[in-house]
């Protein structure tokens, strides 16, 4: 169950927060939104909800141990004891079948390579629950001692299956304290309904474009089997100084077209936003119908005119993290600048997803971010607004096809295809582009600032000078606006297939 499902709309969300409002305590509040998470999550693995609640288990009680020896050197052995255990786990569910199927290849060992299932959500709920143990060790955040306050920020389910990756600190005084009234209320459904707007009506249509333009399902398969380790390792032996076959469904012998390539990856990088961001909208829509306030994760990244802009509006829970937990205490920007951002950008990219196409994608960010950093200190000359948005733009899509495809010689393939002049043989493919020209503009100006400022403007129209009547009036605009997503979005949902998040492979 998706927060995009029908069932999860119109049966799971209204019965938790009927037995939410019917709840008098914050305490009794509190176990209903834990009971329902636990349940949410079980619907969703009922196997390894196990998996998540020993691992927030061990970190509660480390906690205690870890504030009990505070100062003494036994409380940094129970912190790193309490990391390793939870790493422990996204390392055996999520990294080790990649690097047991890199060992069988490059030594020829003969073990079996495993196939695990990867647990949704794991590498949320465990940066979430790292974010706990490190702050009561530094002593920014307060030991808390009820465990249903505890798991509940651990298993809360608007945020737990796919971020975005919530401190503990910048939510620890609203476990036992918040309030809502109608108009956060209200905001919380128009939120809600803007991501699901994002989700069914751009992210899922613009992934099947981007698909049938490239010919190859999208990365991120729950197992890692020994196809996908063989093509991983088949990009290692070979090295990126070959070029791949021909990889794209009706790319004829000569492989994908720089049309197909180019536009394929328009579209995928744009589902990809609406995507995430769209979950990122429900998960902070549905916070404030419970009363929680979580921070913003997207900041319309497509309109930055750098790659440093660029990752500072994108994932921005994510990149907190890594700043806060990694960067900083390796030296930031204090020592050994470079082998920071390194290090920072190869966990990036493994954070991903366990393949080394996502380590690749990290150096490549890695790269530019230190390119970007140096040659603004050498050269003292700023770009005009319109060039840095576009060379921006060009460097992100190139990027989507390293993050796309796991097979390191149709990376290749596709990089060559982009940069060498490929023409478009096949008929099909050119009415498939023709045909969503018009959708691609419309994904560009969704992804802008200002087509959420003339959301606001229309929906607010004349409050400076009308005051309170025009807020009434534009909060009503507001939610008949949602209603209407709402109605659209399930008459879509109705005709399609089942299109799980993105992100839930990662």
């Amino acid at each position: 169950m998706v927060f995009s499902d029908l069932t999860f709309i119109y049966a799971f969300l209204p019965l938790c927060l009927l037995a939410y409002w019917l709840s008098r305590s914050i305490k009794v509040k509190n176990c209903v939104l834990l009971a329902a998470s636990l349940l949410f999550y079980a619907l969703c693995e009922p196997v390894y909800i196990i998996i998540m609640l020993i691992a927030a288990g061990s970190a509660f009680g480390f906690a205690f141990l870890i504030d009990r020896f505070r100062g003494a050197r036994a409380s940094r052995v129970f912190l790193a004891v309490s990391v390793a255990v939870n790493i422990s786990f996204l390392f055996v569910y999520k990294y080790a079948p990649l690097f047991v199927s890199t060992a069988v290849g490059l030594f020829s060992l003969k073990i079996p390579i495993p196939r695990i299932h990867l647990p949704i959500g794991i590498s949320f709920y465990t940066f979430q629950i790292l974010t706990y143990t490190i702050d009561v060790y530094r002593g920014k955040s307060k030991l808390q001692p009820s465990p249903l306050n505890f798991f509940l920020y651990v298993t809360m389910f608007p945020q737990l299956l796919a971020g975005p990756i919530v401190r503990y600190d910048d939510i620890s005084g609203q476990l036992e304290n918040r309030y809502i009234n109608a108009e956060r209320f209200a905001s919380g459904i128009v939120r809600f309904t803007c991501g699901l707007g994002k989700k069914i009506l751009f992210a899922d249509y613009a992934g099947g474009i981007a698909e049938s333009l490239l010919g190859v399902t999208p990365v991120g398969t729950a197992f890692i089997g020994e196809e996908g380790a063989q093509g991983a390792l088949h990009g290692i032996r070979e090295g990126l100084g070959v070029a791949g076959g021909a990889f794209a469904a009706g790319a004829g012998a000569g492989g994908i077209s720089t049309l197909c390539a180019w536009l394929g990856l328009l579209f995928f990088g744009f589902q990809v936003y609406f995507d995430f961001s769209g979950y990122s909208d429900m998960a902070i829509g549905l916070g404030r119908m419970f009363g929680f306030e979580y921070l913003e994760n997207f900041k319309h990244p497509f309109s930055s005119k750098s790659i440093t802009e660029f990752w500072r509006r994108w994932h921005i829970s994510l990149g907190m993290f890594f700043r806060d937990y990694v960067y900083i205490p390796l030296g930031g920007n204090r020592r050994y600048q470079i082998r920071n951002i390194a290090v920072v950008w190869m966990l990036t990219g493994l954070w991903h997803g366990a393949d080394w196409n996502f380590v690749l994608w990290g150096c490549y960010f890695g790269i530019i971010l230190v390119l970007e950093k140096y040659l603004s200190k050498m050269i003292r000359l700023k770009l005009p607004a319109p060039v840095g948005w576009a060379c921006t733009f060009t460097v992100v899509t190139v990027s989507w096809a390293i993050f796309y495809f796991t097979d390191l010689a149709t990376v290749w393939d596709m990089l060559t295809a982009m940069f060498t002049y490929r023409p478009e043989r096949n008929f099909q493919m050119t009415g498939i582009i023709n045909e969503n020209l018009f959708f691609l503009a419309v994904c560009l100006a969704a992804a802008m600032p200002w087509a959420k400022r003339l959301y606001t403007r229309a929906m607010y129209w004349g409050e400076r000078k009308n005051g309170r009547a025009a807020a009434v009036v534009g909060s009503s605009l507001s939610l008949i606006y949602a209603a209407a997503m709402l109605f659209i979005c399930s008459a879509v949902r109705v005709g399609s297939s089942f299109s799980p998040f993105l992100y839930f492979r990662f």
